[in-house]
């Protein structure tokens, strides 16, 4: 990776005696310092940021979170040349590329959980789910009349809702299948599922409340 543009010699000079007077509590240094680092740390952020990662955390936001950690940190920094300030920055955002990745895996193993607790085998064992879930003081209506909340959140969900649940669960389809009936990739058809189950347990809730 290229460094900031100081150029060698007496820019090379200039930088230096920049950090020093950053070290030394000036606070316009600093923000120079910064600011000339920021191209090489959106290079390195561009480079390391996973695809799957790009549509959840933008390079450019997790440079500037790791400027502005370097402002708040830079007492700690113990460097005096531009290698050592170069070093010291790209950590910080390693660090920060580090627990973006660990905070997206988590989500996705959480999404994967939900996903895996909203699944089940027939229209049956949905119903169940959802009764249990939604269901909130004990004394709340019968399971027939529970049973009827279902069918009528149902009828108010938009068509494709309804035709992704009804391929699902009382066609017993694998997600596979109930893609290429939906003329969608079986990721697509998963993701489409997960929110139409989503709005069924709302509108369940409310049909209760209703009551």
């Amino acid at each position: 990776m290229p460094p900031p543009s100081s150029g060698p010699g007496r820019a090379r000079e200039d930088l230096a005696g920049q950090i020093q007077a950053a070290r030394q509590g000036s606070q316009e240094a600093l923000a120079w310092l910064l600011e000339e680092c920021r191209p090489y740390l959106l290079l390195i952020a561009n480079d390391e940021l996973d695809s799957g990662l790009r549509p959840k955390v933008g390079a450019s936001d997790l440079v500037q979170d790791s400027v502005l950690e370097a402002r708040q940190d830079f007492p700690r920094f113990r460097g005096s040349t531009q290698e050592d300030l170069l070093a010291w920055l790209r950590r910080i955002l390693c660090r920060n590329l580090a627990d973006a990745r660990r905070r997206f895996q988590e989500t996705a193993r959480r999404q994967l959980r939900q996903e895996e607790s909203l699944d089940a085998d027939s229209a049956a064992a949905l119903r169940e789910k959802l009764v249990d879930d939604t269901s909130s003081p004990p004394e709340q209506a019968a399971a027939r009349e529970q049973e009827e909340a279902l069918e009528s959140a149902l009828a108010r969900l938009p068509e494709d809702y309804q035709r992704v649940l009804e391929l699902r669960y009382y066609e017993g389809r694998y997600f596979a299948e109930v893609g290429a009936a939906l003329g969608q990739s079986e990721a697509a058809a998963k993701k489409l599922w997960l929110r139409a189950v989503r709005r069924l347990r709302r509108e369940v809730r409310c049909e209760h409340e209703e009551v």
